[in-house]
């Protein structure tokens, strides 16, 4: 009569008989990883069964991860490589430095319109023709633009004497 009765395994027992710690094994049973069956002794091999599987199938997915890890660190480092190339040919600047270099160009900027109606006062003033002053204030205004951008620094007695030969092809057409 006594072999009648299956004899049971509690989760416990089974995680000292296979290793598996016993958090797993609930979890498991709770996902329905393994299957929620009375643990006799028949049971048992269907229990290591599908906590093997279940086991090669967790490696497989870490084995995919430590794949996808390694190829996202190799391409990190090839764009780390990529970058430090392109800064050695010149292709390539720090942030920094090309921000101190638009701040000093707009600083620069800044001054220069500041002072326009300053540099433009005694040109201007005895002029009474509305087109020849827009002209004027106009020509100034691209001349800034073409030394910020890089264009021919003039010296100011190049500039005087560019000024001076457009207001007299002014009066003159």
């Amino acid at each position: 009569m006594k072999d009648s009765i299956p004899q049971m395994v509690t989760v416990k027992q089974f995680s000292t008989l296979t290793g598996i710690a016993e958090s797993s094994l609930r979890l498991w049973l709770k996902q329905g990883t393994l299957s929620p069956l009375t643990l006799s002794k028949g049971d048992l091999g269907t229990w290591t069964r599908e906590a093997i599987a279940h086991i090669k199938l967790q490696a497989l997915e870490s084995d995919d991860e430590l794949r996808l890890a390694k190829i996202r660190e190799t391409t990190a480092r090839a764009s780390k490589l990529e970058r430090e190339n392109k800064t050695a040919l010149g292709e390539l600047c720090r942030a920094d430095g090309v921000t101190a270099v638009w701040a000093a160009a707009f600083s620069t900027c800044k001054g220069r319109f500041m002072g326009l109606a300053t540099t433009l006062a005694d040109d201007l003033a005895g002029i009474t023709d509305q087109a020849i002053t827009k002209e004027i204030i106009q020509d100034a205004i691209q001349e800034i633009l073409e030394e910020l951008g890089g264009g021919a620094i003039l010296t100011q007695t190049q500039k005087a004497e560019l000024a001076e030969a457009k207001y007299e092809e002014m009066l003159t057409s």
